[in-house]
C-alpha cells in the first residue's frame, strides 16, 4: 500500500469515528430530552420535556407557584468527543517496483488532531435556557 493511500484511509476511519460519536451524542441528547410531538405532516416535531418545579413567591409567604422548565436546561452536557488521534506504525518501505532490497526499515507516527463540534446543540441548549 502507498503512505497516500495509508494516510487517506486512517484519516477517514478517525473522520467516521469522530461522526460517530457526535451522531450519537446527539442521539442521545433529544431521546432524553425531547419527545415526538404527533404532526398531521410527515415532518418529525420534537418539543422538549419539561418538569414542573415549585418556587416560593416571596421569603414572607408559604404561598408557592410552579413554573415548567425543560429538562435539558436543568443538567450539564458533556460529549465524549475526540481531541487528538495518535497513531504509531513500524513500516516497510520499498521502491514501487516492490524490491526487496531496496526495502527500508522505520517507524511512522501519525497525529490526526480534530476541531470543534458545530454548534447547533449549543445554541439549542441556550433557547431552552431562555425558556425559563
Amino acid at each position: 500500500m502507498k503512505i497516500d493511500e495509508l494516510i487517506k484511509s486512517l484519516g477517514i476511519a478517525v473522520q467516521e469515528a469522530h461522526s460517530a460519536i457526535s451522531d450519537k451524542s446527539v442521539e442521545q441528547f433529544f431521546s432524553q430530552h425531547f419527545e415526538l410531538a404527533q404532526t398531521g405532516e410527515n415532518n418529525e416535531l420534537y418539543r422538549p420535556k419539561m418538569i414542573g418545579i415549585s418556587l416560593l413567591e416571596s421569603s414572607q409567604s408559604n404561598a408557592s407557584k410552579v413554573i415548567y422548565v425543560p429538562t435539558a436546561a436543568l443538567v450539564t452536557h458533556k460529549e465524549l468527543a475526540l481531541d487528538e488521534v495518535k497513531i504509531d506504525l513500524d513500516i516497510n518501505i520499498s521502491d514501487d517496483d516492490g524490491n526487496v532490497d531496496a526495502m527500508v526499515v522505520g517507524k511512522l507516527e501519525i497525529v490526526f488532531k480534530c476541531t470543534n463540534e458545530a454548534e447547533g446543540l449549543a445554541r439549542v441548549e441556550t433557547q431552552l435556557d431562555g425558556m425559563i
